[in-house]
């Protein structure tokens, strides 16, 4: 009896003592994590990466009492062969992937003007005023305001969407890319020209004609490059108006790239089947359908000689301010904007939030 007893002690006071550690390790877990994520939280980074998917990403466009560094005018007039960029997010900074992409255009097309659509107070480090002022220095970028309910109005979006304010653009995560995708349908149907995305660096002009779309995938047109040479085209008008036909509206993301294939298949084609044949109705003829390559680029992408394309699409990382050193990124920054490349190959990512 008494060596039982003493066995229970023993394991009581093993058990005492295991349980000590548990919740000393425990409490230094605790503690070890909560500082970090408070510094986490706290840090650009993760702020920069939470604002993106913010429902109110888009709560700028209405606020009157943000500073504004660059005081441009409003788009009032345009020519059917200018080049348009949209900037659409209040919390994405124009960073060097998005600059290079306009100075790319700029290199590209430098007879067009290259205009920088955004509807945003705007507000550079001095980074980049010394970047944007560079590559405006070439005359032919130019960063211009709209009046966003103004712009979508004189468009089928009136009657699609209604009033900007309460529409369902001004609803749900990720409005800022919503917009985007709208406003490219809505310049071209106002003014035509060139559509250029934002994270998309173009290598060269496209000198066949000046309305085509590329084929990107089978059976299935591009949105991030296209071009119109006439305002009111049919094919974004019915573009525009098949969009809460085809997916709804209130999606996070809004595939325009389906609009424009539904409405070549229904203006262009004796079929609905392929858009990849011979275009057979007369209104479209001069429609030119391109197989070029938009290759998708990584900032992780390891340095190599770039590969042969049209264009490359920049896939974001939020907390990638900076274009990497030893990078595909940095190869093609090299050739396509060298004054992007120049100014941000060696700067830390902090001097971008």
């Amino acid at each position: 009896m008494t060596s039982f007893r003493k066995m229970r002690i023993m394991f009581r006071k093993i058990t005492v003592k295991r349980l000590f550690y548990i919740t000393l390790i425990l409490f230094l877990t605790s503690y070890m994590l909560s500082s970090f994520f408070s510094v986490f939280i706290n840090s650009m980074d993760f702020m920069f990466s939470f604002y993106q998917y913010l429902p109110d990403d888009v709560s700028c466009y209405f606020d009157k009492n943000v500073n504004d560094d660059y005081n441009g005018p409003y788009l009032n007039n345009s020519f059917p062969d200018d080049v348009f960029l949209h900037y659409t997010s209040c919390h994405l900074n124009l960073k060097p992937a998005y600059l290079c992409a306009i100075e790319a255009a700029s290199v590209a097309y430098p007879t067009k003007k290259v205009n920088v659509l955004f509807n945003k107070p705007l507000s550079f480090c001095s980074c980049q005023q010394t970047i944007i002022s560079q590559i405006i220095h070439h005359g032919n970028v130019e960063f211009v305001k709209i009046q966003i309910e103004k712009h979508l109005n004189a468009t089928p979006f009136k009657d699609v969407i209604g009033p900007f304010e309460n529409s369902v653009l001004n609803r749900g995560m990720r409005r800022y890319k919503k917009v985007e995708n709208m406003l490219k349908l809505a310049t071209l149907f106002n003014y035509g020209g060139r559509i250029i995305d934002m994270d998309v660096i173009v290598t060269d002009r496209i000198h066949d004609g000046n309305k085509w779309l590329v084929m990107e995938h089978h059976d299935l047109v591009s949105s991030a490059v296209m071009a119109f040479s006439q305002n009111k085209d049919e094919i974004i008008k019915r573009s525009i108006e098949s969009l809460p036909i085809l997916q709804d509206l209130k999606d996070d993301d809004l595939n325009i790239s389906e609009a424009i294939t539904h409405a070549l298949r229904k203006l262009c084609y004796n079929t609905s089947n392929t858009v990849r044949n011979v275009l057979t109705i007369q209104k479209c003829k001069e429609l030119r359908l391109l197989n070029l390559k938009i290759h998708t680029v990584k900032y992780s992408d390891p340095a190599e000689s770039p590969p042969q394309a049209y264009a490359y699409r920049v896939v974001d990382e939020p907390n990638l301010y900076h274009i990497p050193n030893n990078s595909l990124l940095a190869e093609i920054a090299k050739k396509y904007c060298p004054i992007v490349y120049n100014f941000t190959l060696y700067s830390h990512s902090k001097s971008w939030i």
